[in-house]
């Protein structure tokens, strides 16, 4: 710890020496230019290397983290470009882009109170869709039909344009995670940067548009989607979704594993309906985590056999004590935390010797057994996509063991575990994991995500006929299933 102080106060130190706090500089002419960027220099460098310190101290990920990134060396790459950032915006881009060097997918920047975006939005929505880009949202400024293919953007093609300059800001690597946010990254841009678009038609002929980015009201007024309209509904709010798809299967969707109460609802209002059905579908596409206590009250609602342990390694500090540094009272007084804080430095951070994926496979068969009101046992499949993250992701990992249970659609998001919202110098935050999660089939979630047993796209035909593929598809496979059973 005291080894990482002296590194970090001789950086600022050296850093300050070079640039003072000027926030304004002499031109030839003898004139005046005032620096737009509102965070003075100094402020600007201390919140880089304080995301530098945490992250290099306190990330759970650290170890897959050094394999692929040099930490020290991106930080030596963007000092320079922070000191030198003119306006707010290119400061404020400058941190997201080094933050999402974590490559987690929890990892989300919020810039500093009072940041004025000269940020503007394009009025299309794209969806990438098993391999290819669409237009699925439009409003009356766009005159392309829905679902046309976006083959290029300002000549080059519009994967690799959208990618190779909206990528730096996307945390997570897993695909396709990766590149559906960074289709939202691309809709947004410099006020009055214009960009030219070359669309596929339906009848292969190529249409070519001219948008601007803009701040005027973009909103998407025309758009292709799923209808997902039930004749009907057993039992809705903000969390499930209950319908009937037939006599035999009872639909599910599950938006989040963090209302309150709602594993009470499950076990108390869900599962007598459930009683009168043969299989189950679990929607979690949707589902960005919470609480996986929760999901694990549902698995174990749905099987014999018990539920699949956890394994998440905690840092030796609970996430409330993150950032911990040598001027906290309690680090200078109590010699077990100094000791723990040592070790961590040293980021021996799990309390486990040897590889972790060895000793999660050694412990994977340590299933444990929850008290609930009823257990049920049927064909269950489990939706997932790039959006089932967090507590998700982990409930996706233990139903993708069980017997019973079938994962069907998309890799889920790849991000999971306890964070932490670290406050910066100049007032702005970011998130940082401080956990290592594992799948119990013995490898880190973090970027790889919980791979489907049947990995389905939605289609661009089903999608402007209102259709859901995935949904569709899991029906057709839980009525096969059934009819073996039945034979």
């Amino acid at each position: 710890m005291i080894g990482m102080g002296k590194k970090l106060f001789a950086i600022l130190t050296a850093v300050f020496m070079l640039c003072g706090c000027a926030t304004e500089m002499d031109v030839p002419q003898g004139e005046k230019v005032v620096e737009q960027c509102t965070i003075k220099e100094d402020l600007r460098v201390r919140t880089l290397a304080e995301v530098w310190s945490t992250a290099k101290n306190y990330y759970g990920y650290w170890e897959s983290l050094s394999e692929i990134v040099d930490w020290d060396a991106a930080f030596d790459q963007f000092l320079p470009r922070v000191m030198a950032a003119k306006t707010d915006d290119e400061y404020v881009d400058l941190m997201r882009e080094f933050t999402a060097l974590l490559h987690d997918g929890h990892t989300k920047y919020i810039p500093f109170q009072g940041y004025q975006s000269n940020k503007g939005s394009l009025p299309i929505r794209l969806e990438y869709l098993d391999g290819k880009i669409y237009l699925m949202g439009k409003n009356e400024k766009v005159d392309i039909e829905l679902g046309s293919e976006l083959v290029s953007v300002n000549q080059e093609p519009a994967l690799d344009y959208i990618l190779t300059n909206y990528g730096k800001f996307v945390p997570v690597l897993t695909e396709p995670a990766h590149t559906r946010e960074t289709m939202d990254q691309f809709r947004n841009d410099e006020v009055g940067k214009e960009i030219t678009l070359q669309f596929k038609k339906e009848d292969k002929s190529i249409q070519e548009i001219q948008l601007e980015y803009s701040k005027q009201n973009n909103a998407i007024t025309e758009e292709l989607s799923v209808n997902m309209n039930f004749d009907k509904i057993l039992y809705n709010s903000q969390i499930y979704t209950v319908a009937p798809v037939n006599d035999d299967i009872l639909y599910i969707e599950i938006r989040s594993f963090s209302g309150g109460g709602m594993d009470d609802t499950f076990t108390d209002i869900i599962m007598p309906q459930l009683e009168n059905y043969h299989a189950c579908i679990l929607d979690v596409r949707q589902n960005g985590g919470g609480n996986s206590r929760y999901g694990d009250i549902i698995l174990q609602s749905l099987s014999t056999e018990g539920v699949p342990p956890n394994f998440g390694f905690n840092s030796v500090f609970y996430s409330s004590m993150v950032p911990y540094a040598s001027d906290n009272p309690a680090f200078q007084t109590n010699d077990q935390m100094k000791e723990a804080a040592e070790k961590m430095m040293k980021h021996a951070l799990y309390g486990v010797e040897g590889e972790l994926s060895e000793y999660v496979l050694s412990q994977a068969d340590n299933w444990f057994t929850m008290d609930v009101p009823r257990v049920l046992t049927m064909p269950v499949i489990v939706l997932t996509s790039d959006q089932t993250g967090s507590a998700a992701d982990t409930f996706a990992a233990k139903a993708k063991i069980m017997d019973n249970f079938t994962l069907m659609g998309l890799t889920t998001h790849g991000a999971t575990g306890n964070k932490y919202r670290v406050k910066l110098p100049d007032g702005s935050y970011y998130s940082l994991s401080v956990d290592n999660v594992y799948s119990p089939e013995g490898y880190c979630i973090w970027n790889h995500g919980i791979a489907p047993d049947i990995e389905v796209w939605q289609t661009l035909e089903d999608l402007k006929n209102r259709k859901d593929t995935v949904l569709n598809t899991a029906i057709i496979t839980l009525e096969e299933i059934l009819q073996k059973e039945s034979n």
